[in-house]
């Protein structure tokens, strides 16, 4: 017998790989978001073009993501 699937349930069941893979992945601290960014990006933004001269005319939201061990 072939094994019919509704549209819901085939739905929920291509989800469910999505949903497993999140499932690995936490929010970082602000602090391992501080590291990345200093040794991570340092060269970059300081070689950026539209660099500001102070902080005060910065605002940025960033999350990073790790990887559950």
């Amino acid at each position: 017998y072939a094994k019919r699937i509704a549209a819901e349930d085939k739905d929920e069941a291509e989800q469910l790989p999505d949903l497993l893979k999140q499932q690995e992945w936490t929010k970082a601290s602000a602090d391992s978001l501080r590291r990345y960014l200093g040794s991570a990006c340092s060269t970059a933004l300081s070689d950026s073009q539209d660099m500001v001269t102070s902080e005060g005319e910065t605002w940025y939201q960033c999350q990073l993501w790790e990887k559950t061990d």
